[in-house]
């Protein structure tokens, strides 16, 4: 009878027992709704503080653009918006209030410090503000403030509208399209025009004009204001108070997204211990179910239960198991012990693969268990990942000594260049003995452009070293000639694997194998030709060392240049100095002379008195026709031109036969036998109307000081005849 009543009483703790644990659960779980509930509701409030930020922002420019461009139509719209963007920057403490209080968050150090530096944002953002928002409204537009009597100033100038005020009138019209351009620009170089444009046109005013004297001065004034207005402001530079409210809005962001990521880190961190207590203390509650379960039900468990749960408890501790779990088949329900051996068989697997890959073992390889062995699928993509993470930390190797390479030669060569700069023989001689050495080379040479025959310029050998030992060479080379000629004609790198038989001419006394690989670099300065570094080696030059000798070569052609320029400066300053010398010399002589010139000017002045008279009456006794050494008409006197009844526009630029006709002897091949007498006289006929008359022609060559012949002098004289008719 003991036995049968047991049962119900043991059924009876049981349920007690699971509805005790039940009732647990749901209290446990109302506690972490109640924390995951009030940690959403911060971080809803701080999705509201970021929104009012954004809306203060974008409230912000939007009454920028509508105060300087005169986009509002009513002065209540920016009191309205300046008294919204005020009230949102009051919430901000309000919000930060609460916040600091959250459960979560109130015991937190760490939200502190992020929260003190928003709000000390908060409070220089609406000093900012306040500081901006006075010097827009002071600035204004073309409605209202400084910009609207700026405008009105200008509309006020009143210009009578007469001739003699049209530039006046004219300059008032462009004052007022600068104005308008300002207005849509804000440049502060239109304001500059415009002052230097006032300041012209105050100039042209009539001097008893008070009053537009006046508005010009009251308009200067309002330029001066609007430009220290902009400036205060910062419209066309990076200093002043809309950078200053820029910075403190980039410093609110800054706080507010540093507080933003700790307030919710620290919501997280407070759900997820929320979720961790809960989960502990339903665990601890199952854990207590299951004792008493399993004290309630003990001497119920079977010997086979007690194998696999030992087996699986050394399993879920990392332990694999060395012998397999043998459980007698009629006890073994569902077959468990032969899963089981096969997950420690599987886990073993893994293990051994897992290890084979830490000890570098990539070739191992693992077996699945299945199609669904998420485990070992991941495993094989760590073997992958491994391997490409071994690939790529080699490549990132040889990259990082390629560059460290590149970068400690490039300063070894700059000191080179520097120390050597001075002369540029001992520069190409240091230069090429480091490089050859550096590239582990084994002859190398430079050859550097000489354009003292401009027509022909060469390649002439600079500096040559080869097997360890500088070489006293002489070599020069045209351009285009060989392989050095080619590189320096197409200005790039030649690299060639398999050198040109006969090519090399420095050997070895050693026995030394000869080079196989040919490196001709072209020394540039700006895309021009300085000369050519030819580099031989037995070792076949790699792409980063090529790299190298190219920039390097870049630093040599830069250097080459600064040090010709200051040699021809050297050589400027001292010719210079000799030239002040012989001026000095010079300059008592220069004093004689002035006197002796002085007399002849005197003498010469006389001369030309008389010369001129002479051109007078030759002007009124005879014709006179100048020619160039061509034969075109330059001058022609009056006389001979009332004689042909003629303009002086009509033959000047003509040639002579467009007077005398085309049958005249003065063709082109007179004025070419002209140039090597000193006067020729001719006679022939020249045709006024239907009238021909005969005259006689001197012509004289006109020469410089230098005796070189400039312009011909024909003297015309008519022989006194009938006239005869045209034929």
């Amino acid at each position: 009878m003991k036995k049968f009543t047991a049962i119900p009483k043991k059924l009876y703790y049981f349920f007690l027992i699971l509805i005790l644990f039940f009732a647990a659960v749901v209290f446990v779980l109302s506690l972490i709704h109640l924390r995951v509930k009030n940690n959403h509701a911060a971080e809803l409030q701080l999705l509201s503080v970021k929104e009012r930020i954004e809306t203060l922002n974008a409230l912000h420019y939007q009454l920028l653009t509508s105060v300087l461009y005169g986009m509002h139509e009513e002065q209540s719209t920016f009191e309205n918006a300046d008294k919204e963007m005020n009230s949102i920057i009051r919430t901000f403490t309000g919000s930060t209030v609460q916040l600091s209080r959250n459960k979560a968050l109130r015991r937190r150090n760490e939200v502190k410090d992020p929260m003190e530096a928003f709000s000390r944002a908060m409070d220089d953002f609406s000093s900012a503000n306040s500081i901006v928002m006075a010097s827009i409204k002071e600035r204004g537009n073309i409605f209202e403030g400084t910009i609207a009597a700026w405008i009105k100033q200008a509309g006020e100038i009143e210009i009578p509208a007469e001739g003699a005020n049209q530039d006046l009138l004219l300059g008032l019209e462009k004052i007022k399209a600068l104005q308008s351009q300002y207005i849509l620009t804000s440049n502060n170089n239109v304001m500059d025009v415009m002052n230097n444009l006032v300041i012209t046109l105050q100039g042209q005013l009539p001097e008893d004009d008070m009053v537009n004297a006046g508005k010009f001065d009251t308009l200067l004034q309002l330029n001066a204001q609007i430009i220290a207005l902009n400036n205060r402001l910062g419209l066309s530079t990076y200093q002043g108070e809309l950078p200053a409210y820029n910075e403190s809005y980039s410093r609110v962001q800054t706080t507010f997204d540093n507080l933003m990521v700790v307030v919710k880190k620290n919501l997280k961190r407070s759900t997820s211990s929320g979720y961790f207590m809960g989960s502990a203390i339903i665990l601890l509650l199952l854990l207590g179910f299951l004792f008493f379960f399993y004290w309630l039900y003990e001497k119920s468990i079977t010997r086979p239960i007690h194998g696999v749960r030992k087996f699986a408890a050394e399993l879920s501790k990392g332990v694999l198991p060395e012998n397999p779990l043998n459980i007698n088949p009629s006890d073994d329900t569902g077959g468990i012990s032969e899963e089981l051996n096969l997950l420690a068989g599987g886990l073993k697997a893994k293990t051994q693969f897992a290890r084979d890959l830490n000890q570098g073992h990539f070739e191992t390889e693992i077996k699945l268990l299945s199609d669904k062995d998420d485990l070992g699928a991941e495993m094989k993509k760590l073997k992958n990942n491994i391997i490409s993470s071994a690939e790529e930390q080699v490549r990132h190797n040889e990259e990082n000594a390629k560059r460290r390479y590149i970068n400690e030669g490039l300063a070894k060569f700059g000191n080179i260049l520097r120390l050597n700069s001075g002369n540029l023989t001992n520069l190409g001689d240091s230069f090429i003995r480091e490089l050859v050495r550096y590239l582990n080379a084994i002859q190398g040479g430079f050859f550097i452009l000489d354009e003292s025959e401009k027509e022909k310029p060469v390649l002439r050998l600079a500096a040559a070293f080869a097997y360890n030992r500088k070489k006293y060479l002489e070599k020069t080379i045209l351009m285009g000639e060989g392989l050095v000629g080619t590189c320096a004609i197409e200005k790039k790198t030649i690299h060639l694997t398999e050198m040109p038989a006969g090519y090399i001419l420095i050997t070895s006394g050693l026995g030394d194998a000869p080079p196989d690989n040919l490196l001709l670099i072209p020394v540039l300065h700006e895309d021009e030709l300085i000369g050519v570094l030819e580099i031989a080696s037995l070792n076949k030059f790699n792409e980063h060392e090529i790299t190298f000798t190219e920039e390097v070569a870049g630093n040599l052609g830069s250097t080459i240049v600064t040090t010709r320029v200051n040699q021809k400066t050297s050589e400027l300053l001292s010719k210079s100095q000799q030239q002040a010398m012989e001026m000095a010399e010079q300059e008592e002589e220069m004093r004689q002379n002035m006197e002796e010139l002085k007399a002849t000017q005197e003498e010469s002045a006389r001369r030309e008195e008389e010369f001129r008279g002479v051109v007078n009456s030759l002007n009124q006794s005879v014709f006179l026709i100048e020619y160039d050494l061509d034969g075109t008409i330059i001058t022609i006197n009056e006389k001979f031109l009332i004689f042909l009844n003629k303009m002086g526009e009509e033959l000047i630029g003509k040639t002579h036969a467009h007077i005398f006709g085309t049958g005249s002897v003065v063709d082109s091949k007179f004025w070419n036998q002209l140039n090597n007498l000193s006067n020729t006289t001719i006679m022939e006929k020249v045709r006024v109307g239907k009238k021909a008359y005969l005259v006689k022609e001197h012509f004289s060559l006109v020469t410089n000081s230098d005796g070189l012949p400039v312009k011909v002098l024909n003297i015309i004289t008519e022989i006194p005849e009938k006239p005869v008719l045209k034929q």
